[in-house]
């Protein structure tokens, strides 16, 4: 997992992401899905753009996720 290019703990990040951090709308979609941007919301970091970018491997699994803030 990458955080704005920075390697993250997943387990550790989404533990306490998962409560105080949240998309407030969707405004767009690109790679089939996989790239989301939208409005994001975080109790500890306030309101910004953000995307979230799914890869997956070989087997259709997720090997890695990159989130971020967006500038569109």
């Amino acid at each position: 997992m990458l955080d704005d290019g920075n390697p993250r703990n997943l387990k550790e990040f989404s533990t306490h992401a998962i409560t105080i951090e949240n998309f407030v709308s969707i405004d767009k979609v690109e790679d089939h899905g996989n790239s989301v941007y939208g409005a994001f919301h975080s109790d500890e970091y306030g309101d910004f753009k953000a995307y979230f970018k799914f890869h997956f491997n070989g087997e259709g699994k997720i090997n890695k996720l990159e989130i971020g803030q967006a500038d569109y």
